[in-house]
């Protein structure tokens, strides 16, 4: 409408604008036409003073030839009267020819009329010089008698065109008035609409400032808005309330810092952080940023602060956020709860049925195999429903732990399509394996990567036709390993591709009944590549297969130098012994007590020599000497714990300051067998080594702290009648028991009725030896909990196989080799 209004301006004062350019022009058309009307009057009046002085010149003429001498002056002054009448017609007419030829002639018509005046007067035959007088008059008052017709008719025509000039002067006058008026209608008429609008307008923002007003009091959320000089522009009902503000005060305008002040006298907050929250919201004005942060304050109430910055200054929102952390606190005591109500049963119910499945107790009949089969094939489904659910919520909260560590990429692709063989074989598909890059080092989570293989794996099993092949090609390129599986199915339909990584996504609703599976698999695998610095996408085309990629970046060893390879033969059977001493006749000491015992052994003179050697030979175990040249060996104990490749091997510390070593680590001594002070005792050092390289004798006993006795008759049968099963239900019976007993292998739940079974690590790791230590619980664990221990299984994520080969080959680290170096 304004630029309706602006429009209609214009136009207005364009046309008035037009008509008084018009008007002007016709103002000085008139004046012209006025002026030459005038001029011809002038004409004319100079043709009658002409006249008349023909008509005086004549009277002084009979005046004088009667009177004598006083006619002679006034006939001269008749004469003169007469030129300059004609002079003065001569001069009013230079612009009008036919006046000029008529001036011409008048010229001598004139000076003969007055030279026969002159004559008359003087002659004494009056009668004679009077007629002659009369014809030169007649001649001369012919010409100015056509000159006067001549200026008749120029007064004439001059007079109507100013007659018509005045008439369009008025009618233009009319016209530009007519305009004016509707001008000026046209103007209030749109003021009046424009006023109308704004009122309109008016009562619109008026509804709208109503409404935002009711809606910020509406709120659930506190909302505060300051402007630049951090002064209160807008405060709704649920920001007074949850900042203690009264209802009845205004606190629009005033600074923000009394909002506070407030507060502060409650107690919520001190002077000093009330001022130090205001000035942190003026630096956040000053550079427009927003942020986002929550605040505890001195009555335990968390509030969640957002802040947006906009030019003109910082909308922040309030939320009380303490019952949503104490409902998520809540949520992750459940997720807990049913983490280890859920697994421990399941634990029990997977393995009782793969044992009946596997023989463990004996031949079933057939019927009862199937049934049985079945229970088992279903309790593994449901396994595998709720690891996912839990690993999603994980992902979701932030607590999906990681343990990573250098791996070999190829060893882990090798052992998951040896875990997913039965996958394979249930779905009539053949794994190949390209490995094109040998001997490949990722910084993953194996446990985590493992994870992620078989998810792959298993849905490539799945999609394959009977009998189709399964390609998995390991690669590198440009400092990334690349790990390709893909199948022969049906490929992913177009419109399903952004959504494949998403949770509970599938392609067709009905496949998950045929395939099995939740749709979790790939949200989940998504999500522990990527925190494992990965990235994973898959290529797809309808009817050909789908193949999925997964790249990590690799891991670059530097070569050891040729110079520090140890020398030995390789092809010696005998247990390699590393000893660590930098005085040389220690060493040679202790290499003759080693090698009488049968033992090849190896001396290492430094820090960075064991370093070395360690990097290439594998070492059965290894003695250290507290005081080294280069190393504190207390410090390079602590390295060798945090490398994958060192943390297990088997250490003997051999050294003068072996009692103030062993006080030191305390508790982190895991792996060391024993302390031995200098000089050294042959036959210890011998029982020492022996113990560390699994050589000692007796029956193998295993401590089982578990709360559930199925679950611990159930690790008895998996572990077969060559393992002693100790149990121990509390935290209490464990102590008891590891006080008076010695034992090969600890399999420690955490979950216990009195405690925590990881209150028994540091226990077990001040005996001597200590034992390795298996965790096996429902629970996941932090990877700083399960440091100091051989294993950590959860429940469900562990079937029987597993659980037998962990704990087996801790055993059969402790089983002696016989004469001929057999197990």
């Amino acid at each position: 409408m304004t630029s309706r209004f602006i429009l209609l301006f214009m136009v207005v004062a364009m046309a008035a604008t037009g008509v008084g350019i018009f008007a002007i022009f016709q103002i000085k058309l008139t004046a012209d036409r006025r002026e030459q009307v005038n001029h011809t009057y002038a004409v004319r009046s100079a043709l009658r003073e002409l006249n008349i002085a023909m008509v005086e010149a004549e009277a002084a003429a009979r005046a004088g030839s009667a009177s004598g001498p006083t006619a002679k002056d006034r006939i001269t002054r008749s004469t003169d009267r007469a030129r300059r009448a004609l002079a003065t017609f001569t001069e009013l007419t230079r612009d009008n020819p036919v006046q000029q030829r008529a001036a011409a002639d008048m010229a001598p018509r004139l000076d003969d009329y007055l030279l026969d005046v002159s004559l008359a007067a003087a002659s004494i035959m009056q009668q004679d010089g009077f007629e002659e007088v009369t014809e030169a008059q007649e001649g001369l008052a012919a010409a100015i008698g056509s000159a006067l017709v001549e200026e008749e008719r120029l007064l004439a025509l001059r007079l109507d065109s100013t007659a018509s000039s005045l008439a369009q002067s008025e009618r233009l006058l009319v016209g530009a008035v007519v305009l004016a008026v509707l001008a000026m209608g046209a103007a209030f008429a749109v003021v009046l609409r424009e006023l109308r609008r704004r009122r309109r307008s008016e009562a619109v923002l008026r509804d709208q400032s109503q409404i935002l007003t009711t809606t910020f009091d509406a709120m659930a959320q506190g909302l505060v808005v300051v402007d630049l000089d951090c002064r209160v522009a807008v405060i709704n009902r649920a920001a007074c309330a949850l900042l203690h503000v009264p209802q009845d005060v205004d606190f629009v305008g005033r600074p923000f810092l009394d909002l506070l002040a407030i507060q502060v006298g409650l107690g919520f907050f001190s002077e000093e952080e009330a001022r130090q929250r205001v000035d942190q919201l003026a630096a956040d004005i000053a550079a427009q940023r927003s942020s986002q942060s929550e605040v505890t304050r001195r009555d335990g109430r968390i509030i969640e602060l957002h802040r947006r910055s906009y030019p003109g200054g910082m909308v922040t929102t309030y939320s009380d956020v303490t019952e949503r952390h104490r409902t998520e606190r809540m949520k992750n005591e459940f997720i807990s709860t049913v983490s280890h109500e859920l697994r421990t049963p399941l634990t029990s119910i997977r393995g009782s049925l793969g044992l009946i499945v596997g023989g463990a107790v004996g031949e079933v009949a057939p019927k009862v195999r199937e049934m049985v089969s079945i229970a088992h094939a279903n309790s593994e489904r449901l396994v595998r429903l709720i690891n996912d659910i839990l690993d999603i919520e994980k992902i979701e909260s932030g607590r999906l732990q990681f343990d990573i560590r250098p791996q070999p990429v190829g060893d882990l692709v090798t052992q998951a399509l040896k875990d997913n063989a039965g996958y394979f074989q249930q779905y009539d598909a053949r794994p190949r394996l390209a490995d094109e890059a040998p001997g490949a080092l990722i910084r993953v989570d194996a446990d985590r990567f493992m994870q992620v293989l078989n998810n792959l794996l298993s849905n490539a099993a799945k999609h394959t036709p009977a009998g189709g092949v399964v390609q998995v090609q390991l690669a590198r390129g440009a400092g990334r390993v690349r790990l390709s599986v893909g199948d022969d199915g049906p490929g992913i339909p177009e419109e399903f591709r952004s959504r494949i990584f998403g949770k509970f996504e599938q392609a067709d609703s009905s496949d998950s009944r045929r395939k099995g599976g939740t749709g979790l698999g790939l949200s989940i695998t998504k999500a522990i590549v990527e925190r494992m610095d990965g990235r994973i996408w898959f290529d797809s085309t309808v009817g050909v297969g789908t193949v999925f990629h997964v790249e990590i970046p690799e891991m670059v060893v530097a070569p050891m130098p040729a110079s520090a390879a140890p020398r030995g033969d390789d092809a010696d059977p005998r247990p390699a012994i590393l000893v660590v001493e930098d005085d040389q006749d220690v060493a040679r000491l202790l290499t003759l007590m080693l090698e009488q015992n049968g033992w090849r052994v190896t001396v290492a003179h430094s820090a960075a020599d064991a370093t070395a050697r360690l990097a290439v030979t594998r070492f059965a175990a290894m003695t250290l000497d507290i005081m080294l040249p280069d190393e504190d060996g207390l410090s390079f104990f602590r390295r060798l714990r945090l490398s994958p490749a060192t943390r297990d091997l088997p250490v003997v510390v051999v050294s003068a300051k072996a009692g103030n070593a062993r006080k030191e680590l305390n508790g982190d001594a895991i792996g060391i067998v024993d302390w031995l002070e200098k000089p050294i005792d042959q036959a210890r050092l011998g029982r020492a080594i022996r113990q560390a390289i699994g050589a000692v004798e007796g029956p193998i006993t295993i401590l089982h702290v578990e709360d559930d006795p199925d679950i611990v008759r159930i690790v008895g049968v998996v572990m077969g009648d060559g393992v002693n099963v100790v149990a121990a239900s509390t935290l209490a019976a464990a102590r008891v028991r590891l006080a008076t007993q010695h034992f090969s292998v600890v399999v420690v739940d955490v979950g216990l009725p009195d405690g925590s079974g990881l209150d028994l690590l540091g226990e077990i790791r001040r005996l001597v030896p200590p034992p390795p230590v298996v965790i096996f619980s429902a629970s996941d664990f932090d990877p700083a909990s399960t440091t100091h221990v051989a294993a950590a299984l959860v429940k469900s994520r562990t079937d029987n196989s597993t659980l037998h080969q962990t704990i087996n080959g801790l055993i059969r680290d402790l089983v002696p080799d016989d004469v001929d170096g057999e197990r």
